[in-house]
């Protein structure tokens, strides 16, 4: 079975046109999209942008591909939660799959679970964020959050509000438990902790700490993520093995497509990045975490979809990660 993997497309149309002609040219069985599919955008008419999006440019590219292979979806930290009706409309219509926490059989003995949740962090929407092993509350630095899961922008306090919730270590080991199958393929937004695929140009270490607890003892063969646009070039690194699972993170940077093509039956062997070239391949350009970092404040000034009051305040929780 041939997979392409892909994350962090961000509702670019270059982006999302270049992974049409992938698709068309490798054919692959199946698509996995890692979360962060829509455009970013913030203020009161955010819900309803990415909805028209994904109901119109999105819907257009899946059924472009959708004669081709299967498409399975996991949200990101910008897919706000309140589009959800929006997924669910396109897969009432057959076009994607929705895996978030829902495993999904692909045959050959391979279960996929999407996974969307991730720390806590910077970011001021927390429709996919939880409390991450040895994170704790108070969060002085973001007394107020907003939240879409009940489709409209609300503004909740940061600290009651994850108080009310399950952790993120609760929710991964109840959704590996559903899972049936000797081979796990977590569709993960977030990347493992601490392997070099979650180095951030702000020099954290950004992924998910619980994920990379179970990893040496756990089912899961294989982590696909993303996320951190820019860790492969900050640590010439986008796959690393931990005990018996691969983690990878192609890392969306710049113009071109990063996605993966990977076959069931070798995965390691078979592994292609579309701008990296196969597994052995270690010649990757390395950037500076100060180069990085111009070029993600200079994207976010010449945003013209988000307002400037929300982008200075966007700019601001950026730098306060520093």
């Amino acid at each position: 079975m041939k997979l392409c993997f892909t994350s962090d497309l961000h509702g670019d149309k270059q982006l999302y046109t270049q992974l049409v002609d992938l698709i068309h040219r490798e054919r692959p069985d199946i698509l996995l999209l890692g979360g962060d599919q829509c455009h970013t955008v913030t203020g009161d008419s955010a819900i309803e942008e990415q909805q028209i999006w994904l109901l119109t440019e999105f819907r257009r590219f899946l059924e472009e591909i959708r004669p081709i292979c299967c498409i399975f979806w996991t949200s990101g930290n910008h897919d706000l939660a309140g589009n959800l009706p929006a997924v669910t409309e396109l897969q009432c219509q057959n076009l994607i799959t929705n895996c978030d926490l829902q495993p999904v059989d692909l045959g050959e003995d391979i279960s996929l679970l999407g996974f969307p949740f991730g720390p806590v962090n910077g970011w001021p929407y927390r429709d996919w964020e939880r409390l991450d092993t040895g994170q704790s509350l108070p969060l002085k630095q973001y007394p107020q959050s907003f939240l879409t899961v009940n489709g409209k922008m609300d503004q909740v306090r940061t600290d009651h509000y994850f108080r009310s919730l399950p952790r993120l270590a609760d929710l991964l080991d109840e959704s590996l438990r559903q899972v049936q199958g000797n081979h796990i393929l977590l569709l993960s937004h977030y990347p493992p902790y601490g392997i070099n695929l979650d180095l951030s140009s702000y020099g954290h270490q950004i992924g998910c700490r619980k994920l990379r607890e179970v990893l040496p003892s756990s089912e899961i063969t294989m982590v696909c993520s993303g996320h951190v646009h820019e860790a492969p070039y900050l640590t010439g690194c986008w796959y690393k093995t931990v005990g018996p699972t691969l983690c990878v993170n192609p890392g969306q940077w710049g113009e071109k497509l990063h996605a993966l093509l990977i076959r069931t039956e070798d995965i390691q062997e078979s592994l292609v990045h579309t701008v990296f070239g196969n597994y052995e391949n270690s010649d990757i350009p390395r950037y500076s975490a100060e180069e990085m970092r111009r070029v993600l404040e200079q994207r976010w000034k010449s945003d013209r979809t988000t307002p400037l009051n929300q982008k200075k305040k966007l700019l601001s929780w950026i730098r306060s990660l520093l």
